[in-house]
Order: structure tokens, then sequence, then C-alpha cells
């Protein structure tokens, strides 16, 4: 069964969106030299996203349960077809999973309309039960190219990439007119991080802001940064769509 965070307060929900494809396991040498392996860095940083929304110093101690009321976290994987991983729940009560890289291609494609799916599910879930919710965020982090954006035979743009991209072209005409909703779509922002400088022009198709280059897969410390600023957003109860640029 599907759960709130808690009564009677607004909802933030969050959705990471990530690539759990075989490339995944390339390993790479890390500013200190040690070699190391990109999903066991995503691994780390679900833990330090976690800690940092549940505790008010970041890592332990007190529990921000006011932090832990609003935020609403859900993840979804996309090395091979989509997967909700983990439905949507407060931080504290997020069971985190152990990301395997074991797909054989990178369906980002369908991963984002997994994605907006789910968040139009939810949205619903929450009028059905007159909880206020905020403008919704897809956190995307992968380490290269889309496999579903080409099509290898034909060699244009697969339906399933256009239709993405215009599903991220209506919510920032949603958000721009200042409405959560209209009949079938969404009002989201989408926020993709890729280790592949070549990635980014594909990225920027489907991105709110332009697409950022995590350097030595530090997928840590951008996960700290979304974390924080979402607890900003929450604490000052702003609009997502306006503090983009923090991200």
């Amino acid at each position: 069964m599907i759960t709130f965070p808690s009564e009677d307060v607004p909802l933030y929900p969050c959705v990471l969106l990530l690539d759990t494809s075989k490339s995944m396991l390339r390993p790479f040498k890390a500013d200190s030299g040690i070699e190391k392996i990109p999903i066991n860095e995503l691994n780390e940083a679900l833990h330090s996203f976690q800690k940092t929304l549940i505790y008010e110093n970041g890592e332990s101690g007190k529990k921000n349960d006011y932090i832990c009321d609003r935020i609403d976290v859900a993840i979804i994987t996309f090395g091979g077809p989509p997967q909700v991983i983990k439905s949507f729940t407060r931080p504290d009560k997020l069971e985190l999973p152990i990301l395997v890289a074991n797909g054989e291609n990178t369906p980002m494609a369908e991963g984002i309309i997994k994605a907006i799916d789910v968040l139009v599910e939810r949205k619903r879930y929450y009028d059905s039960n007159d909880r206020e919710s905020r403008i919704p965020s897809i956190i995307l982090m992968t380490d290269g190219r889309p496999t579903d954006r080409i099509d290898k035979q034909t060699l244009s743009i697969t339906d399933k990439w256009k239709y993405a991209v215009e599903k991220v072209r209506q919510a920032k005409e949603l958000i721009k007119a200042k409405e959560k909703t209209k009949d079938n779509d969404i009002a989201f922002v989408i926020f993709a991080y890729s280790t592949d400088k070549d990635c980014l022009s594909n990225l920027s198709e489907i991105s709110h802001e332009e697409p950022k280059l995590l350097e030595k897969a530090k997928y840590k410390e951008c996960l700290q940064l979304v974390s924080k600023t979402l607890i900003d957003i929450v604490n000052n109860q702003k609009d997502l769509h306006k503090e983009a640029g923090e991200w």
C-alpha cells in the first residue's frame, strides 16, 4: 500500500531516476588515485542523500521530522526495462536497495516516461485524498548516452524519445502558466547529470536546466547538493522551478 509521508502538510515528491546499465561497472581513478566502480559510488551516494534528509546535521544525530514529513521519495532504475524499485515514501522510511549494474542498454526515454507516469499516479492519489503538493522533481543520473534515442535501422529520432521531449516541453509550459496539471499532463522539473560529456547535448533535450557533468563519478557530492537544495526549498516553502539554478 502506498502511504503519505505525514498528514496535513504540503508534500514535495522527488523521483531518483538512475542508470544501472553494465557500463556502470567500468572502473575509474578517483582524485585519490584509487580505482573505483561507478555503481558502488552511486550506492554510497544514495545513503548520503538519505542521511542528509533525515538528520539535522546531515549524517547523524537528531532526526529532522519537519523534512521527513514533507519529502516524498521514489527510486526508478533504467538499466534495461525501467523498474520502480522503491515506491514513494518519506526519507526515514526508505529502505535503500543495493543497485546492481546489469542492464544491457540505457533506455533513458523509457525511464523518463516511467517517472512521469509514476508522478501522474502519485498526483492523482494526492488529489483524491485532498493533499497539497508542490511541483515534483526528477533527478536523472547516467554515465552514457541513451540507447533509445536513435533508431538503429532508420537512424532517425525514435517516437519514445520524441514523446519524452514533448512531455518535458508540456511540463515547462504548465509551469509558465502557473498550472500543476492539465488534462493528462503534469508540471514537473527534471535535472540531468552525466559522467559522459558527449551525452550532455542529448540530455539538454529532456532537462529543465542545462545538464551537469559529473567528473569522476562524483555521485555523492551531486546527491548531497540535491538533498540540501530540497531541504532549503522545504524550509523556505519555495517553488522548486524557481530554485533550478541552485542544483
